[in-house]
């Protein structure tokens, strides 16, 4: 079964696809802006927003700092 996830403001939530339960985790230390994005890869969900990088851990339901971003302001992140 696939997730997404979602953030709006500093609320962070995950979608199961297979159910469409929504469930709400804990708040993202970056607030959602047009400057802002999430990206998963595995287990983690990574946000990066004005130079702030943080890692969401879907096992511990926790946010880890990470080190800044030399890139403040983008169009997105991807995955290589």
């Amino acid at each position: 079964g696939g997730r997404m996830y979602a953030q709006s403001g500093v609320s962070f939530a995950r979608l199961d696809v297979q159910t469409g339960a929504w469930t709400h985790l804990t708040s993202c230390p970056i607030t959602a802006s047009e400057n802002s994005g999430l990206l998963s890869v595995g287990r983690y969900v990574y946000a990066l927003g004005g130079g702030l990088f943080f890692r969401f851990d879907s096992v511990s339901s926790s946010w880890e700092a990470l080190e800044n971003s030399p890139v403040t302001a983008f169009a997105g992140m991807t995955y290589d």
